[in-house]
């Protein structure tokens, strides 16, 4: 009887998935009511981190371009200016990537605790 009313209450939760899963907390499965929030929470931190290795190493793609590009300019003028603007464009992103890692875990760490 038990196997019957568990599979009843998984066709319910389905069912009745649109108008919340509020309702059916606890009844199945009373440790996993906080199950979905925390699921969002670990996502949105894991696709931060994956944002933010990915433009702090474009980052230090773009800085290690521009020093080169500085050497190779010599003397150059027009080559001395384009790389310094590449350097801190780079600079910059790295800046915010940094700072946009930083709001994410705050904001992580803000929702998790409510």
């Amino acid at each position: 009887m038990n196997l019957l009313f568990t599979i009843v209450g998984f066709l319910v939760e389905k069912a009745h998935a649109a108008s919340g899963f509020s309702g059916y907390c606890g009844i199945l499965h009373p440790s996993d009511c906080d199950a979905g929030s925390a699921a969002v929470v670990l996502f949105a931190a894991q696709v931060g981190n994956f944002f933010a290795i990915f433009i702090a190493g474009g980052a230090v793609i773009a800085i290690i371009y521009g020093a080169i590009k500085l050497i190779i300019s010599g003397g150059n003028d027009q080559g001395k200016e384009d790389a310094k603007k590449i350097i801190t464009a780079a600079v910059i992103g790295l800046i915010l990537a940094i700072a946009a890692e930083a709001i994410i875990l705050f904001v992580v760490n803000f929702v998790s605790t409510i």
